[in-house]
């Protein structure tokens, strides 16, 4: 353990200006970007592109836990610990370690003891792949355990890079001293007065469980073997923690324990004669103080990684896409989202066919559903988000080469076409297709055009991290009959929640789906 036991951090988010107004977005976006789409997703919707059925979103109730679970536990403090615990290791002599999810090889240690590590490794588990790192998803599960707790905004940059190998030890711990503590911060890029606001704006929520420290924190006797003291006594990301310090009410264990030695937040705190917890009782203070020094914190990564600029939400983006089979049509799915609701706005999909036209007569379609995706970070934001859910038949002999979309918002003014800055949202090839209707978490289903019989179809599978897992091949699937010009093909896999990229490999050229997942997976076949 160190002073930041389960925790929470306020980072003003300061890209964003005027919500009221307007909003500063990412410049030069353009789709596809899986990177920036992905950390884009789980922020502003609480889910990544391509993972429409399952979302950080789930944890919603979890993270409502700021400071009040069933033994006084925070969800949202476990995932914010989560996150200091990895960066904390950072050495700022050498430029190595920081938020690069080596955590995961330590939890081991007696640094990182608590229930909570592990809480917190599984609910981020189900959304790393090949282009988002776990300690991405770490850095957003931190902002969004800010936002739901009411405390400032975290900005979000992306690009961090998964360690293969455990960090140094480091973690502050409470029975160190103050010269110990204030070196391990030096090293973690914070100066002594910044070591002393970072420890009061960690400690805005959670606390010390008597299971993970019960010298600190002793079990009840005869009610449960397990206790658990909190930092303050609010539900909120504030500064609640430094007025009960200063005015004598606290009863944080590392502040008040019988144990001298354990104190840890005591020395800290009063390293400069209070005078830094003085300046954090006044609120705004506080917020500033803890904004600069937690968007330090969560861009702490190696040197030789290069983060993204702030990823703002992006007016209009498009996701889900999937061309796959339908009952006697090809079938196109969309989702076009939107952050602000208008109720009388109407929204049509256009495309193309392979040659670039119209020759069927029929590219155009309406939304099948309107869905609510705002997550508490959004809302914050003073954004309501809308995502528009198309289900659009294509004509298997032209098939499609690209699609957009027309939009009327309804108030009189001409409507407007969305094309991704003039080359459309391109469809690169549709003789390899998932079969998400078909297939389950452990069958995946894949067509495949049989105009050309292939060489090999085949599929990259990837386990919720950077790493290739292993190539699997596709066997024909006999009992499902041909349909559209398509022979369809299957394989059991024996593990879950996976994203894979799909091949199809005809007159030696590979045809891919790139990073297809299996929360697509229905099962709820159109035949």
């Amino acid at each position: 353990m160190h002073p930041f036991l389960p925790t929470s951090f306020f980072v003003m988010k300061t890209s964003l200006l005027a919500v009221s107004t307007g909003l500063a977005i990412a410049n030069a976006y353009h789709w596809p970007s899986p990177l920036i789409d992905q950390v884009e997703g789980l922020l502003y919707e609480g889910r990544g592109e391509g993972n429409p059925d399952n979302s950080l979103l789930d944890f919603v109730g979890k993270l409502a836990q700021c400071q009040s679970g069933s033994l006084g536990e925070s969800g949202a403090a476990e995932w914010i610990r989560f996150a200091y615990h990895d960066a904390a290791t950072h050495n700022a002599d050498d430029g190595t370690g920081g938020l690069d999810n080596s955590l995961l090889l330590e939890l081991d240690r007696d640094e990182n003891v608590g229930v909570g590590m592990k809480h917190a490794k599984a609910d981020f588990s189900h959304f790393p792949n090949k282009y988002l790192s776990f300690s991405d998803v770490t850095a957003v599960g931190l902002a969004l355990a800010s936002a739901q707790c009411q405390g400032p905004i975290v900005p979000i940059r992306a690009g961090r890079l998964d360690a293969s190998v455990p960090g140094p030890f480091g973690v502050p711990r409470p029975e160190q001293t103050l010269e110990e503590h204030t070196e391990s911060f030096r090293l973690q890029g914070f100066n002594p007065l910044d070591m002393i606001s970072l420890t009061a704006c960690g400690h805005s929520v959670g606390g010390v469980r008597s299971n993970d420290f019960p010298a600190m924190v002793p079990a009840i006797p005869g009610v449960s073997a397990d206790n658990f003291i909190l930092f303050d006594t609010t539900t909120a990301l504030d500064n609640t923690v430094v007025l009960q310090y200063l005015n004598g009410t606290t009863k944080n264990a590392l502040v008040v324990d019988k144990n001298a030695t354990l104190i840890s937040d005591f020395r800290i705190f009063n390293s400069d004669g209070n005078v830094t917890m003085n300046q954090l009782a006044d609120p705004e203070t506080f917020d500033q103080t803890c904004s600069r020094l937690f968007a330090q914190m969560i861009d702490t990564v190696p040197s030789t990684v290069t983060l993204t600029d702030v990823i703002d939400p992006i007016p209009n983006k498009v996701d889900g896409v999937q061309l796959s089979i339908g009952f006697d049509t090809l079938l196109l799915r969309a989702s076009l989202r939107f952050i602000n609701e208008n109720d009388r706005r109407v929204v049509t999909i256009l495309w193309a066919d392979k040659n670039g036209g119209c020759t069927s007569g029929a590219c155009s379609a309406t939304p099948v559903s309107i869905r609510d995706v705002t997550t508490t970070l959004s809302s914050r934001l003073g954004l309501s988000v809308n995502k528009y859910d198309f289900a659009a038949p294509v004509n298997a002999t032209t098939s499609i080469s690209k699609f957009w979309f027309q939009i009327d918002e309804g108030d009189g003014s001409a409507p407007t076409t969305l094309d991704n800055d003039g080359t459309g949202y391109e469809i690169p090839q549709d003789r390899v297709l998932y079969v998400p209707n078909s297939s389950t978490m452990l069958t995946t289903i894949v067509a495949v055009r049989n105009d050309i019989p292939p060489s090999r179809v085949y599929m990259d599978v990837y386990a919720r991290g950077p790493n290739l897992t292993t190539t699997v091949d596709f066997a024909r699937a006999t009992d499902i009959a041909s349909r559209l010009g398509y022979d369809f093909y299957t394989y059991d896999y024996t593990g879950v929640d996976f994203t894979f990229d799909l091949h199809s490999v005809v007159n030696g050229t590979t045809y891919t789906e790139d990073i297809r997942d299996t929360y697509f997976a229905t099962n709820t076949p159109d035949f």
